[in-house]
């Protein structure tokens, strides 16, 4: 038996889904889009994490994933 196939992306369109705006609280696309979403780092930020790695508390590859996690930021679905 071979594996499954699956498409690198899938294109997930609320305004066709048949269960729309009767679904939407239990619907996993929903839920998947309300987790925070993460933030690039501004110049003061990216400058002590620079500062960091300098010293040897941070690793080049940590530093190369530093993000600013803002829960307040969503994206919409619907």
């Amino acid at each position: 038996m071979s594996p499954r196939s699956y498409p690198d992306e899938v294109l997930v369109e609320c305004r066709n889904c048949p269960v729309r705006q009767t679904h939407c609280a239990d619907c996993m696309v929903t839920a998947l889009w309300q987790l925070p979403v993460p933030q690039r780092l501004d110049d003061r930020e990216r400058r002590a994490v620079d500062l960091l790695v300098g010293h040897g508390l941070v690793s080049v590859a940590g530093a190369a994933e530093a993000h600013v996690h803002d829960e307040r930021v969503r994206r919409g679905v619907g």
